[in-house]
């Protein structure tokens, strides 16, 4: 019997798709275009320098980000969960990490009304805050500055 080999195409899709389909997939906005660029990633993608929490209600000008999927088990019910890391970079390189999913739709409603951060004129001037939800928990929304 003969072996048929098949040849898997990448297609374009969108952030979200990609994010929310792929497994340890993830977006920068930063362009890799040089070195010390790759090496900024690399550093944000391991470790950022603060977390979310740490700047609440805090202006900062938001210049990129890094967004990255990856699946957690939940403990309870043992179901494989997808999980969003969204990680804030503002114009001096300082990165804000956060998994809080209210944030990354947040970051997705600024993406779709002003564009994705390589379109952007100038860093975006915006405050991360805290906001009550109905099942009474908290989540992390953008707030732009105006």
């Amino acid at each position: 019997m003969e072996e048929t080999k098949t040849l898997t195409v990448h297609q374009e899709m969108s952030l979200v798709d990609e994010i929310e389909n792929a497994n340890k997939r993830a977006y920068c906005s930063i362009p890799l275009d040089n070195e010390n660029n790759k090496k900024l990633m690399l550093k944000i993608a391991q470790k950022a320098d603060k977390r979310v929490a740490d700047i609440l209600n805090t202006p900062i000008k938001l210049a990129n980000v890094f967004i990255q999927s990856y699946e957690k088990v939940d403990e309870e019910t043992g179901e494989v969960q997808t999980k969003v890391r969204t990680i804030l970079i503002d114009d001096a390189n300082n990165s804000y990490a956060s998994a809080s999913r209210g944030l990354y739709n947040s970051l997705l409603k600024l993406f779709a009304i002003l564009g994705m951060p390589d379109s952007w004129e100038n860093p975006i001037d915006i405050k991360v805050v805290e906001v009550g939800m109905k099942n009474g928990g908290k989540t992390y929304v953008i707030e732009p500055i105006v």
